[in-house]
């Protein structure tokens, strides 16, 4: 064997450990945005199955009244309407939000029930993920 051959392989062998080497892979450990996405999925998961028999039941208790038999929520364009709801809508005479959520509601899918529920759902998820952050922080 030559020369140049055996210092070729000398070579090659010490810039594979030497200070330019690459370093072996070690498996990451789970950092902490994805453990915090996880919970986070954990969490909507709980409520979604908690929910999911709710999103085909029917209108109950308040929801004749204040779906159903409100006529402030059937125009969306008439802003003033939807954000002043009549005194005989059950307990939304001081809540114009919660009256705009169901105009939104209805303009999008009229009195399917389905599309109610299902907002509601998403509040839920929204508010638990706003509560797990808020802890999250607090805890830290």
């Amino acid at each position: 064997m030559s020369r140049s051959r055996k210092r070729g392989r000398t070579e090659s062998k010490q810039s594979l450990s030497g200070p330019g080497a690459p370093l072996p892979q070690r498996p990451l450990p789970v950092s902490r945005d994805r453990s915090v996405l996880i919970g986070a999925a954990l969490v909507a998961l709980a409520i979604l199955t908690a929910y999911c028999n709710s999103l085909s039941g029917p209108f109950i208790f308040d929801d004749p009244n204040t779906i159903t038999n409100n006529s402030s929520i059937r125009h969306l364009w008439a802003i003033g309407s939807v954000l002043s709801p009549p005194t005989g809508s059950g307990g939304l005479r001081s809540r114009p939000v919660i009256n705009l959520s169901l105009a939104i509601n209805y303009a999008l899918g009229g009195e399917q029930v389905f599309g109610y529920h299902l907002f509601n759902v998403g509040v839920h998820i929204i508010a638990a993920l706003t509560l797990l952050g808020a802890v999250r922080r607090g805890a830290s």
